[in-house]
């Protein structure tokens, strides 16, 4: 019966966990989305000019 209660057992992700995969991506969205828009804007320029 011992064997079914471990508690050492990892059955999911912690809240801290799941809060620093959050923070991760939220840098990573900050840092994709001004050169995306860059991007864009220049595509829009180009488009313009032709």
């Amino acid at each position: 019966m011992a064997r079914f209660c471990d508690s050492n057992q990892k059955r999911g992700l912690t809240l801290v966990e799941l809060i620093v995969v959050l923070v991760i991506l939220a840098v990573l969205a900050a840092l994709l989305v001004p050169s995306l828009t860059g991007y864009i804007d220049k595509a829009v320029e180009k488009r313009v000019m032709l």
